[in-house]
C-alpha cells in the first residue's frame, strides 16, 4: 500500500486504526529500527505524521529545525519498541502535503537499506533542501508576467463562469489562452509605459475560425516592488473562489507553478495601472493565414508580428460583455 493510500485509509476509519498507539497509525511495511516498526500516522487536522522508532543514544541528538515541519521525541504507549520513544514528524502545512510524503519515502527507503532512524531523517532532510534549492532557479521574467496576466483574467472570468478554470487552456500550450464554448480569448500583460504593442507567436493566434467571439485583453501593469500584487497572491485569491481546486492546481503544476517553486514566482510585486478588452473581427490588424493571396508561402513558418493596439481603438468593447459570451 502507499504511503497516500495509508493516509486516506487513516482517514477514513480513524477508529478500526488508534488500537496500537492509541493514535490512528499504521506500519510502513517491511520498514524496522531495531525491530520496532516505522509508522505513518495522523496528528492535529488529520495532517500525517512519521513515527520513527528511536534508542536512548538518539534521544541525545539534535533535531533539525526545518520550515514546513514539525520535529519532536515523543512516547506512546503500547508501541511495539523497546524504549516506546520515537522521533515524530509533523508536516505543518496543508498544500506542503505531496512533498512531506515524498520526504517520508525517502526517509523509509534508507530505513530499508540499513540507517537508523536519527541519520535516515536528517540525510533525507539534506537532501531535500539541495533538490529544492536547485529548483529554484530564475524563472524568465515573460513567463511571471504571462502566468500573472493570465490569472488576473481568470480571476475576473470565475464572477461569470465558476468553471472557468476548465476553459484555461494556455498551461497546455494550446492556441488560445481561453477557449470557452462562445468565446476565445488571447491574454497579453505587458510593462510597456506607453503604446499598446503586444507580440502575436504565430498565424492562428488571431484566427478566429474556431470561436464565435475572439477577443485580447491587454494588462498594462507596473512594477510596485512592496505594495503590488505577486503571482501566488492572485493564486490564494482563485483558490479562495474554487469549490475544489484539484484541476486549478494540476493546471499551475503544468507551468511550473508549485510549492517548491512559487518562492522564484513571487519575485515581482504589480500594481494594475490599465486593461481594456478587443473584439478580433474583419479589419483588426493582425496577420492570419487568408492574408495571403493563395495560402501561406511554402516554406513559411514560426511568424512572430507586432500589432500596435493603439490603432484598433474602433475594436474596444466593455468587459461588461463577458457575462454573456462566457455563459453560452
Amino acid at each position: 500500500m502507499s504511503l497516500q493510500s495509508s493516509i486516506a485509509s487513516l482517514r477514513e476509519d480513524r477508529a478500526s486504526y488508534s488500537n496500537e498507539l492509541k493514535i490512528p497509525s499504521q506500519a510502513v511495511p517491511m520498514t524496522f529500527v531495531h525491530g520496532a516498526e516505522v509508522r505513518v500516522a495522523l496528528g492535529g487536522s488529520d495532517r500525517p505524521m512519521l513515527l520513527l522508532p528511536v534508542s536512548s543514544e538518539d534521544l541525545r541528538q539534535k533535531l533539525p529545525d526545518t520550515d514546513g515541519l514539525a520535529m519532536e521525541f515523543a512516547q506512546y504507549k503500547g508501541a511495539k519498541s523497546p524504549t516506546g520513544y520515537f522521533i515524530q514528524v509533523s508536516n505543518t502545512e496543508d498544500s506542503l502535503e505531496s512533498v512531506f510524503l515524498d520526504l517520508v519515502e525517502n526517509i523509509c527507503s534508507r530505513i530499508r537499506m540499513g540507517e537508523g532512524s536519527y541519520f535516515a531523517l536528517v540525510r533525507a532532510i539534506e537532501e531535500f533542501r539541495h533538490l529544492l534549492s536547485k529548483s529554484r532557479a530564475p524563472i524568465d521574467r515573460t513567463r511571471i508576467i504571462g502566468l500573472f496576466g493570465e490569472l488576473l483574467f481568470l480571476r475576473r472570468v470565475l464572477e461569470s463562469n465558476p468553471s472557468a478554470v476548465e476553459y484555461w487552456t494556455g498551461p497546455q500550450g494550446a492556441r488560445r489562452d481561453f477557449l470557452f464554448p462562445g468565446a476565445a480569448f488571447e491574454v497579453k500583460a505587458s510593462e510597456q509605459s506607453t503604446g499598446r504593442r503586444i507580440v502575436i507567436h504565430s498565424l492562428a493566434q488571431l484566427d478566429s475560425d474556431d470561436s464565435d467571439n475572439l477577443c485580447v485583453v491587454f494588462y498594462r501593469l507596473e512594477d510596485s516592488p512592496g505594495k503590488g500584487l505577486k503571482v501566488g497572491e492572485l493564486v490564494a485569491d482563485i483558490r479562495s473562489l474554487l469549490a475544489s481546486c484539484e484541476l486549478f492546481e494540476e493546471k499551475l503544476k503544468a507551468v511550473g507553478f508549485d510549492s517548491r517553486t512559487e518562492e522564484t514566482w513571487n519575485c515581482i510585486s504589480w500594481t494594475l495601472l490599465e486593461e481594456n478588452l478587443y473584439q478580433v473581427e474583419e479589419g483588426f490588424p493582425r496577420i492570419v493565414a487568408s492574408s495571403f493571396i493563395g495560402g501561406v508561402p511554402v516554406g513559411v513558418s514560426g511568424v512572430n508580428y507586432q500589432v500596435d493596439l493603439d490603432v484598433a481603438d474602433d475594436y474596444s468593447v466593455s468587459f461588461e460583455l463577458l457575462g454573456s459570451w462566457l455563459k453560452k
